[in-house]
């Protein structure tokens, strides 16, 4: 293998699995994307956000190949919050049809852009947490911190969930309309 090959081997590879993390993402979010601009349709992008989550936390495990209980638990947890959330946004949309984030920016991929390479940015640096657990080699017993976390995620994800309900309810009435 040439220099330069090793060379570019390893920066994709690195330890962290930063650059093939960042690599998936942008590559899932331009696909969407292009699926968006093109169909100028707005069913994709919170399903792509979402869903992104889910990709990275299951790859980075994957990668690493260690296994550990922490990594298991928090790749599961990852993936069953972005299932939800994802599911729930896209079924929103289903409903209400389009998102009005984008009036104006359906015509123009170049701001429809913008606020996917945003997206790409959050779901990248908002899954470097998983990330990095997921390509530790460290075999750490778990400690009273990893169920103390576990235990506000489920607090967390349950609070989530009920607001998303309370305000899928609020925006459905349409004595609240424009609130």
């Amino acid at each position: 293998m040439s220099q330069a090959n090793e060379m570019m081997s390893s920066v994709l590879w690195d330890s962290n699995h930063l650059a093939i993390t960042a690599l998936v993402t942008a590559c899932y979010q331009l696909f969407f994307f292009l699926l968006a601009a093109i169909l100028r349709v707005d069913f994709f992008t919170d399903l792509a956000g979402g869903s992104n989550f889910a990709v990275l936390a299951v790859l980075g495990l994957l990668l690493n190949r260690t296994y550990t209980a922490r990594q298991i638990v928090l790749t599961c947890l990852v993936v069953l919050w972005s299932v939800r959330l994802s599911g729930f946004l896209f079924y929103r949309i289903l409903v209400w049809r389009q998102d009005h984030r984008f009036d104006g920016k359906r015509k123009y991929p170049g701001q429809l852009a913008a606020f996917w390479i945003l997206q790409m940015l959050w779901v990248w640096v908002t899954s470097l947490p998983v990330t990095f657990a997921n390509a530790s080699d460290a075999r750490v017993p778990l400690c009273a911190l990893d169920y103390a976390g576990w235990a506000m995620w489920v607090v967390g994800f349950a609070s989530e969930a009920a607001a998303d309900l309370q305000k899928m309810a609020f925006k459905s009435d349409e004595s609240n309309a424009g609130k």
